[in-house]
């Protein structure tokens, strides 16, 4: 199964957890300008074109969101969201160097952080996962 449909089945699964919002982190690089029709089917101009990068930074995964918890009684009592970092991979796939470094501090600044492979995998770390390292 590909990445991209382990993790549109990872999002309709953590969509269905009560406490839980997910959303796609489209990361990559483009062109942005004006966009003028080209003469060929499909062929589009772009004038005063320009790269840009999209998403939220390097290494960042897949998916991302927030799992409202409720503070302990110790601890005023409030609930508050913690963010969730989901990256996806298939069965071959590793972590870049950029996505582990991102991982790393996001989990030692308290982000919950998993990698998962498929659906129930997800869901299975997102209720065991601890805060931080």
């Amino acid at each position: 199964m590909s990445e991209n449909a382990i993790q549109s089945e990872i999002m309709i699964e953590l969509g269905k957890i009560r406490n839980l919002r997910v959303f796609r982190n489209h990361c990559g690089r483009g062109v942005t300008g004006k966009i003028l029709k080209g003469k060929a089917p499909g062929e589009w101009i772009v004038k005063n074109g320009r790269m840009t990068t999209f998403g939220l930074a390097p290494g960042t995964p897949d998916i991302v969101g927030w799992e409202t918890v409720t503070i302990t009684p110790e601890m005023v009592g409030k609930e508050v969201a913690l963010i969730l970092f989901v990256e996806v991979k298939d069965l071959k796939g590793s972590l870049s160097e950029g996505q582990l470094n991102f991982a790393t501090l996001a989990r030692s600044m308290g982000c919950k952080v998993i990698v998962a492979r498929s659906a129930e995998e997800a869901v299975s770390q997102i209720v065991t996962a601890e805060l931080g390292l």
